[in-house]
């Protein structure tokens, strides 16, 4: 299949690499100076057991030159959707499949405005990594996951030519039959646990170990659920039920955060624990714990990053196997 990974930092150089890997096509989007890094030094994910390197990685120049795609999987930070939306639209084919492999729910939202669900397919991903360098990325859990369906539930051709790609590179793929519910679950959890061990500087296991952090982290969970009721989509899950399925995961998965925080890099703040509280605002919910939450770390953040102020520029030609 032809894939554009939309963003070569950490999560869109480690899927789009396996992917390669398994002998997809991919070309990655990417502004200066990571496309420089990529077409100097190319692609290397470093894990335990060996690396995955790709010495020369198709890197996007323009539309003429790319063509059409098969999946367009968009891993940019979520403030950074807006800026990349103009620059994927000439790259769609007619089935062309857009997944959003962002943090939180905002960036699903904005891509099916931008392109309608004829394209647009709900996922996400769990995969632990972090970003040693520019094209440097290390891999801190060995078993990544996907969770990939069509909005109307249904399954589809272009859904099972996703799935068995991502199957093929390795990737579990998660329990997909309610897409709306399943990336609201895994949006609460990440947004509860990631922020938490981002503020308190735990890891998770010790916090849902400790009486008072693991009641913290259940009524964040219970203000959520609440929140996403009042959305229209039911769970029907408490926050003990949710908190089982996270235990079950590495803990790796909901560290990134902290690992940012750490790094000095710009964290998902806004995207996670304050989109929650913007929707308990505008729903007319009270949601104190989210609020004081993203209000803390807010204060702890770091500056953002240079982001996307502007659409991804061309480059000179680079196509696999020439100059």
């Amino acid at each position: 299949m032809r894939f554009l990974v939309v963003g070569a930092g950490a999560v869109g150089g480690y899927i789009g690499a396996r992917l390669a890997a398994d002998g997809n096509e991919v070309v990655f989007m990417e502004l200066d100076p990571v496309r420089e890094v990529l077409e100097a030094r190319g692609l290397r994910v470093e894990s335990a057991s060996n690396a995955v390197i790709l010495d020369t990685p198709d890197t996007f120049v323009s539309h003429d030159s790319a063509g059409f795609f098969d999946v367009v999987l968009v891993c940019v930070r979520a403030g950074d959707t807006e800026s990349v939306i103009e620059a994927v639209r000439p790259a769609l084919s007619f089935d062309c499949a857009v997944i959003s492999l962002q943090s939180g729910l905002d960036p699903t939202r904005r891509l099916m405005q931008a392109f309608g669900e004829r394209h647009l397919l709900p996922g996400y991903a769990r995969v632990a990594v972090d970003s040693l360098s520019p094209a440097v990325v290390r891999e801190l859990d060995p078993a990544p996951g996907l969770a990939v369906g069509e909005f109307d539930r249904r399954g589809s051709w272009r859904l099972e030519c996703v799935q068995a790609a991502f199957e093929a590179a390795g990737f579990a793929l998660l329990n997909s039959e309610d897409m709306v519910v399943e990336q609201w679950r895994n949006f609460l959890l990440e947004a509860a646990l990631a922020s938490t061990a981002a503020h308190t500087d735990l890891g998770t296991r010790t916090q849902l170990q400790t009486a008072e952090y693991r009641a913290a982290i259940c009524e964040l969970l219970d203000e959520g659920i609440a929140i996403a009721s009042a959305e229209g989509v039911a769970l029907g899950d408490s926050p003990v039920v949710l908190l089982d399925s996270a235990e079950s995961s590495p803990e790796a998965f909901w560290l990134h955060m902290r690992r940012d925080l750490a790094a000095g890099r710009a964290i998902e703040n806004r995207t996670l624990a304050g989109s929650l509280s913007r929707r308990a605002v505008k729903l007319g919910i009270a949601a104190p714990a989210w609020t004081r939450l993203y209000e803390a770390l807010e204060k702890r953040a770091p500056g953002p990053g240079p982001g996307r102020d502007k659409p991804i520029p061309p480059a000179r030609a680079r196509r696999r196997g020439g100059g």
